[in-house]
């Protein structure tokens, strides 16, 4: 096996080469799935390096193996809000704020939830994004600049326990998980906007129009979540976010991706990391099929609805989609572009923005909503 760069043989120096390469690694990963030149927040690698402790490294003969378990160690050890996945999410934040964007933190019955506002420089109507599981408001971030120049404002909430949301109390339920996120969006919504949700923040977005229909426009679900199944079916489902080795976590990219992106060993580490936290699983066990959708909720939705979802999906089963083609409103338009998997605001940003931009411009051409613009 050949390197790029010298290997040095104490531990410490190889841990910190492994180190620096993850980040170095990270950086470009950031910025080719992005498109935007990300750097790290000031000191961030000396902060990354100064959070080994090199004494818990049972193995000191066996470098290699020791930088594994020192990694699998501190997957278990920090919290989100202390780990690498932070940083960057940190790094993003900062991003969006240097570009005009402002942090407002909504005091809720689920603790403090973080919303980012940012002006966009266009006149069509607000866009909300809802994230999904594991995420947060700014990996939209690759979206920003090709919405942010048709529309009047752009607002990115973090679901609570995401992002820079506080961690939600043990004894919440999910039905105070969505009423808190709800008040804290609404709060900030001062005219009826369109509603964007991904995976999750599909099943989010499908509960705030019901909640709050006076400020939504119109709904845009993508690979949405949420869908009624059984038990026995929502429990097999689950194991999916259950990643239990390195493989899991490839599988997991593959499916989410359609192809898997470069520096997949990082992205699956840091995937793995982020699906391991305490607060996830203890939400993903408490989920029961009760919590889900039902046909009646999708049928007393009275807004415009678009529903995308990529052929090359493979975290939703099908039998998703047909639940949302069966019990959403008649003049919903489905859009299945081959080349999107679960997550097509990586790799295919300004393709996901253009289906939000091209709705906006429907709405804004006809005063009352007419199911005609659909035909294509």
């Amino acid at each position: 096996m050949s390197f790029l760069w010298p290997i040095p043989r104490d531990l410490t120096s190889v841990c910190n080469f492994f180190v620096s390469q993850v980040l170095y690694s990270q950086e470009r990963l950031w910025k080719g799935i992005y498109t935007e030149a990300y750097k790290l927040p000031a000191g961030g690698e000396q902060r990354m390096l100064s959070v080994i402790d090199f004494s818990r490294v049972s193995d000191q003969s066996n470098p290699f193996e020791a930088v594994r378990q020192w990694c699998d160690d501190m997957m278990r050890q920090y919290q989100h809000r202390r780990s690498m996945t932070s940083i960057f999410e940190k790094g993003m934040v900062r991003l969006l704020r240097v570009r005009g964007f402002m942090s407002h933190f909504v005091p809720t019955e689920s603790g403090m939830i973080h919303v980012m506002t940012g002006a966009g420089q266009g006149d069509m109507a607000p866009v909300v994004l809802f994230h999904g599981l594991a995420s947060c408001g700014a990996h939209y971030t690759p979206m920003m600049r090709h919405l942010r120049k048709e529309v009047r404002e752009i607002i990115l909430p973090d679901a609570p326990g995401h992002g820079q949301s506080s961690t939600p109390p043990d004894e919440q339920t999910h039905e105070d998980f969505q009423d808190s996120l709800n008040k804290a969006v609404a709060s900030l919504i001062t005219e009826p906007a369109v509603v964007f949700g991904n995976s999750m923040g599909g099943f989010i977005g499908v509960r705030f129009a019901l909640a709050h229909p006076d400020k939504v426009r119109a709904l845009i679900l993508c690979s949405p979540g949420g869908a009624a199944m059984t038990q026995p079916e929502l429990d097999n489902f689950l194991e999916l976010f259950r990643m239990k080795s390195h493989r899991d976590s490839l599988d997991f990219l593959k499916r989410a991706f359609g192809k898997v992106p470069p520096f997949r060993h990082v992205v699956a580490w840091r995937v793995r990391h982020r699906f391991s936290s305490k607060i996830l699983q203890q939400r993903l066990d408490s989920l029961k099929s009760e919590d889900l959708l039902s046909a009646e909720e999708l049928s007393q939705l009275k807004v415009p609805v678009v529903l995308i979802w990529g052929q090359e999906d493979g975290i939703l089963p099908t039998q998703c989609l047909d639940f949302f083609q069966e019990h959403l409103p008649d003049d919903t338009r489905v859009i299945e572009p081959p080349e999107y998997g679960h997550a097509p605001f990586v790799r295919h940003a300004k393709s996901l923005a253009g289906h939000i931009v091209d709705l906006l411009a429907e709405l804004r051409m006809e005063s009352s909503w007419k199911p005609h613009w659909f035909d294509s």
